[in-house]
């Protein structure tokens, strides 16, 4: 969320040999039942590459973050490109 709790509303996680992935979040992928993204009328979608697996950011991890998206959020469509190259993680 724009405004609120510092820690995601929503999580998925994929590898980076998933890549490239198409998913959809709703308040059913909440981190917490009480925080939902139903609840927020601005919030942004982000991804991240961690060299490690760690949920928490490290130096070297890749992060890219949307512009803030408006509520209602049913069938927008947000991309995000994570770009591979051919070094090694």
């Amino acid at each position: 969320a724009l405004t609120g709790p510092p820690m995601p509303l929503a999580v998925k996680r994929y590898r980076a040999s998933d890549l490239p992935v198409t998913l959809t979040l709703s308040d059913d992928n909440a981190m917490r039942p009480e925080l939902k993204m139903s609840q927020f009328t601005n919030i942004y979608i982000s991804a991240k590459l961690s060299k490690t697996g760690n949920v928490l950011s490290k130096e070297g991890d890749i992060v890219v973050k949307s512009k803030p998206i408006k509520a209602p959020y049913k069938n927008q469509k947000v991309v995000l490109k994570l770009i591979k190259t051919n070094r090694q993680f």
